[in-house]
């Protein structure tokens, strides 16, 4: 284990980064004096001396007397089961004060109250302190948790006990719906503990960022994560709010996306099986038609079938000839079914790439790629002047 992991541990138990830092210190090297201390960690004389004072009094040092003085560190069992027992009073403290505190925070004027129904945003810093709000948000949902995170964010959050919160959020009838971007296998165990209490869903999106909306009420966002599975970084924060609006802007965002998004259950099972992810996309607009059909014969290795009404636009791109003559160079096999007449442009130079045959009647524009892609044009109707393309 590296000195960077106890560093991270020893805060665990409520000691700053220096005095953590001092205490490991005098743990390997023994007695030492402050300019000796200050000169191994780097900092400020000052900060030193005050951070030993304070653990004198913590009971987690020994001084010895001397010119210089200098400082030892008790047994790390004794340092340990020392925070150990600070902690508990402090809790037990908390415990016994809870209901006059509360009683005092009631009696807060009027107009302080009302300030507090006002619009609120927060901004809260380092992992742990992001992740008890979260804790917080959760445990008093009442209806609809919305959560979009990385991979990396669920797996930290499941060793910071998530699970448990979504057990008891779904004891409540409580829905909710996590969205994320799975790429490999690591984090299928998690998820599927997680499937037990909520529905997750994958999206193509590449999520850097973390968004949890409670009830329509209020949100957490940050915009950047430090995706480290340490729960230890500093440089994790969460911006917190209550606002109408901002909520009504990422919420409808999150709709957006999940709509588009697959159940995750399915790229679970694409994962274990290595075979890649099915997808189905639905185009808004010919030109966006024209850009999936021109990649797929573009990329195309083996065979194009292509099942189309009329060899020229708008059922297929102005390039179409061209591309084809580059598939046929790449020695991709092609064979087209289309309806042909006087109009039909390019027909000799099509038939020295590619085996054409006529047929009549058809309904729909159907190209499949390599046996593994296709794409689907439906015709125009009275009811629009587009078709609707599928993939």
């Amino acid at each position: 284990m590296s000195l960077e992991e106890i560093l991270n541990m020893l805060q665990t138990y409520g000691l700053t980064k220096t005095q953590a830092q001092i205490f490991i210190y005098l743990t390997r090297f023994g007695s030492s004096s402050i300019r000796e201390i200050t000169k191994a960690l780097k900092t400020n004389r000052m900060s030193v001396y005050r951070n030993l004072k304070r653990m004198q009094n913590m009971g987690l040092i020994n001084v010895i007397p001397g010119r210089p003085m200098k400082f030892s560190a008790i047994p790390a069992n004794m340092a340990l089961n020392a925070l150990i027992s600070m902690a508990k009073s402090r809790i037990s403290e908390m415990e016994n004060k809870y209901s006059q505190v509360l009683e005092m925070l009631s009696r807060i004027p009027s107009q302080q109250q009302e300030y507090a129904l006002e619009t609120r945003f927060r901004v809260h810093s380092g992992r742990r302190s992001v992740y008890t709000i979260i804790a917080q948000m959760l445990e008093n949902s009442e209806s609809e948790v919305l959560l979009l995170t990385t991979p990396n964010d669920l797996i930290r959050l499941s060793l910071y006990g998530l699970e448990d919160l979504l057990k008891k959020l779904s004891a409540r009838m409580v829905r909710i719906k996590i969205l994320t971007n799975i790429s490999d296998k690591r984090i299928a165990a998690t998820l599927r503990d997680y499937m037990k209490y909520a529905t997750i869903k994958h999206t193509e999106i590449p999520v850097k960022t973390r968004f949890l909306i409670v009830d329509g009420k209020m949100a957490l966002t940050s915009l950047t994560i430090d995706d480290s599975i340490s729960l230890e970084s500093e440089s994790d924060q969460g911006f917190w709010t209550d606002s109408p609006h901002y909520i009504h802007s990422i919420k409808t965002f999150f709709d957006m996306v999940w709509l588009s998004a697959q159940d995750i259950s399915i790229i679970l099972q694409y994962l274990k099986t290595g075979k890649p992810v099915e997808k189905t996309l639905a185009f808004n607009d010919m030109e966006e038609y024209h850009e999936c059909l021109t990649r797929m014969l573009t990329e195309a290795e083996n065979e194009i079938l292509i099942y189309i009404r009329r060899l020229r636009e708008p059922c297929v791109p102005s390039n179409f000839t061209q591309l084809l003559k580059e598939a046929s160079r790449r020695g991709v096999k092609m064979r087209i079914l289309t309806f042909l007449d006087e109009e039909t442009g390019d027909l000799r130079e099509i038939l020295d790439v590619a085996e054409v045959r006529h047929i009549e009647h058809i309904g729909i524009n159907f190209i499949v790629i390599d046996g593994v892609e296709s794409l689907l044009c439906f015709p125009l109707t009275y009811k629009s002047e587009s078709p609707s393309p599928v993939q």
